[in-house]
């Protein structure tokens, strides 16, 4: 095909493939394996996947109760028309990753996901559990050194993850917590390309922020958390951290959440702006959808809908899923359902086949990202993948 086809065409067509058959075909020739492993093509297969939905999955992450609460990531539940079924990854198949020959049973936590990494702390020990980036896409995982700050307490930890699209780079923001008197805070940042964690001068963090199981959202290239600040008139709002400038910058929440100590709300995303979900608790519950339409201008938070009788985990973009924007949503349990908010419906989706608790749920776009990465990286360099010609 390749002799009669244009190369641009290969490229176009290349750029639409999922990205274990990329893996695949770059054994194909030289000039193919030059191509899906050059950074350009890397970062071209990121935009196509975002702007298209295509290779786009809905994950989630769920424990099993009567199995020694052994977790797996789930692909697509409810989009079983392939010959295999739903794809199932198990946190129990890094064990031997992280722990040579033993097993585990750590609780991972998932941190965040970024560009088809998926950052996870391997244990609710912030000294002894790894932070893993991992791409179950390539299925290719990098193992980060331990930092150097260590604490007492995993509720006075706080963690982000997120790009730096300037540089190319991939960065794991660690906020520590001193007690010793008073509170002191530590910053650390870890780069994917330098493969350390380093101290940074801490600018514009003046609030406290939620432990590893605390949702945050990436924005813009940069990470987003609900923060408390507790000093005269305590409120709630939200603190980002820019991923390229490593600064952090205080974001007004809308409404009148922005004067209020709220711990019923949420970041998240919708269409690629920043979003807040707030819970009401109130006899009949309900949640309000806020968007920011203008990144940073406080006036552009718009309500996008009220709905009732429910409690939300998640805003998942399901555009893959449905032409219209479908919303995840979660009643009680393990009851889910997709909610239009263009025609008002909801339709509810049946996950009791699975048996387990669902505990989180996201959009996962494929990559190649750690394409170029030896399989996995423990306390030390990556090793050069080996070519079709060597």
């Amino acid at each position: 095909m390749a002799d009669y086809l244009p190369p641009q065409i290969i490229h176009e067509i290349l750029l639409r493939l999922p990205s274990k058959s990329l893996c695949r075909f770059q054994a194909v020739s030289k000039s193919w394996y030059s191509l899906i492993s050059s950074k350009s093509f890397i970062t071209s297969h990121i935009t196509q996947n975002k702007n298209s939905d295509i290779n786009t999955h809905l994950l989630l992450r769920i424990v099993n109760r009567y199995a020694n609460n052994n977790e797996r990531l789930l692909f697509d539940p409810y989009n079983v028309r392939g010959p295999d079924g739903p794809i199932m990854i198990s946190f129990m198949g890094m064990s031997p990753l992280l722990h040579g020959n033993t097993t585990t049973t750590s609780s991972p936590r998932v941190v965040g996901i970024c560009n088809g990494l998926i950052c996870f702390l391997e244990d609710f020990d912030p000294n002894d559990g790894h932070i893993v980036l991992w791409n179950p896409s390539i299925r290719k995982a990098v193992v980060l050194p331990h930092p150097s700050v260590k604490l007492e307490f995993p509720q006075f930890l706080a963690l982000g993850f997120g790009a730096d699209s300037l540089t190319s780079d991939y960065k794991v923001v660690r906020i520590v917590y001193l007690v010793k008197g008073t509170i002191s805070v530590v910053v650390e940042v870890f780069s994917l390309r330098t493969r350390e964690w380093r101290r940074i001068e801490v600018v514009g963090l003046d609030c406290f922020l939620p432990p590893p199981t605390g949702i945050h959202a990436c924005v813009n290239d940069r990470a987003h958390w609900i923060g408390w600040r507790g000093e005269g008139q305590s409120r709630s709002l939200i603190m980002s951290f820019d991923m390229h400038n490593e600064l952090f910058e205080a974001l007004s929440l809308p409404g009148d959440l922005a004067n209020e100590l709220s711990f019923d709300v949420e970041v998240s995303v919708s269409r690629g702006c920043l979003a807040v979900i707030e819970n009401v608790p109130s006899r009949q519950r309900y949640f309000n959808l806020w968007v920011m339409k203008e990144y940073g201008i406080s006036d552009s938070w718009t309500l996008m809908f009220t709905l009732n009788d429910m409690s939300l985990i998640k805003s998942v973009d399901l555009r893959r899923f449905s032409k219209s924007n479908n919303i995840l949503i979660r009643r009680s349990g393990n009851v889910w359902a997709r909610y239009d908010p263009e025609n008002k419906r909801i339709m509810y989706i049946n996950l009791s086949h699975l048996g387990s608790d669902l505990i989180h749920a996201d959009k996962y776009e494929e990559s190649l990202v750690l394409l170029l990465d030896y399989e996995v990286i423990l306390d030390r360099p990556p090793r050069r993948p080996r070519s079709p010609a060597e």
